[in-house]
């Protein structure tokens, strides 16, 4: 089995790709470096960042990074590779020492998919290079296919943290390109998603919660369909919107499960100040709650800190010495608790 390991090389990362190949270094058989907007000086910053066997291949780079990263599958596949590996310069790559038996063991799977150790979404990572799925999407890139067969790869990844003016280029550039998609016809739940993600970091919070009322209908199952829930009961909180955000909670219940964390937070919190008892037998479900490992992104744990915080705030005590909700006696909240700005989560 032949890996080879693609890497899109975009403005600066001569500045950080050598430590990115070093991630991966020992783990593919060769690398493949793309340039896409970076310029001569970080292909050749790849190239002497490595001792291994590497190529480059020269690649007319027009902003659509779906497109960016199709040219460098098919690049893998005609020099006779098995699958290709991407990798980012701003990326770093923990994979289990297995991982190349495992995905020996399925060679049914079309892609294989790897963590963000801080927020739990997953990345398309390793691609089968014969695969009939596509790259699809200006930003926001994903393998398109009716019949896309995926697994799980055991490790995770990480991004190096972006300055305020990188971060803020990047919302700019996906409200740009989400437009254009979505003009073009391209109109999906995903687009809208990621618009609206993006138009949340640049603080046009009204037109980001039209985007997500937008991308509910369009959601393709339940997950989707309960993330976009979720996103918009925050706007509907932090528009002081409550009964909104309570009604569109117990809709998201009841598309998935594995959201109670999450929804049973946002009723929690609305329900603090007019029935703290309703809002500690929330909190109490939301902190009992186990992981739901058939789904992604860490946002629920974060919902049960804050639910613990609400108990504390509550009661006065230690989540595990809380008191069964009947005939408690409830502690008055000095100020209630503040939601505070959403930690926005990609989910594929």
């Amino acid at each position: 089995m032949q890996i080879c390991c693609t890497v899109l090389l975009g403005p600066g990362a001569e500045a950080h790709v050598g430590d990115a190949i070093a991630s991966v270094r020992h783990q593919v058989d060769e690398f493949l470096f793309i340039e896409s907007g970076g310029g001569q000086v970080a292909v050749d910053a790849a190239c002497a960042a490595t001792d291994a066997p590497h190529c480059t291949a020269p690649y007319l780079w027009l902003g659509d990074y779906g497109a960016a990263r199709q040219f460098a599958l098919e690049q893998a596949r005609g020099l006779g590779f098995d699958y290709a590996l991407t990798l980012d310069p701003d990326e770093r790559l923990a994979l289990g020492p297995d991982f190349r038996a495992v995905v020996a063991r399925h060679p049914e799977a079309d892609v294989w998919i790897l963590a963000d150790r801080a927020t739990g979404y997953f990345k398309e990572r390793i691609i089968r290079t014969n695969t009939r799925a596509f790259w699809h999407g200006q930003v926001c890139e994903f393998l398109d296919g009716r019949e896309v067969a995926g697994a799980r790869l055991p490790g995770y990844f990480w991004e190096l943290p972006k300055d305020t003016a990188s971060e803020t280029r990047r919302w700019e550039r996906g409200v740009v390109a989400c437009s254009a998609m979505i003009d073009a016809g391209d109109d999906c739940y995903r687009w809208r998603r990621h618009r609206g993600t993006c138009l949340m970091g640049l603080g046009r919070q009204a037109e980001a919660r039209a985007d997500y009322e937008a991308a509910l209908p369009l959601a393709l199952n339940s997950h989707e369909t309960a993330w976009m829930r979720y996103l918009l009961c925050e706007q509907y909180v932090l528009e002081g919107r409550a009964t909104e955000a309570r009604e569109l909670a117990a809709r998201g219940l009841a598309d998935h499960a594995g959201f109670i964390p999450e929804f049973g937070w946002i009723l929690a919190y609305t329900d603090q100040e007019a029935n703290p008892q309703n809002a500690s037998r929330w909190a109490q479900l939301v902190t009992s709650a186990p992981p739901d490992r058939t789904r992604v992104g860490f946002r629920g744990q974060r919902c049960q800190q804050g639910a613990r915080q609400l108990l504390q705030a509550l009661h006065g005590a230690q989540p595990e010495d809380m008191p069964r909700p009947e005939g408690i006696v409830m502690r008055p909240t000095q100020a209630p608790l503040r939601l505070g700005e959403p930690q926005l989560v990609e989910v594929p």
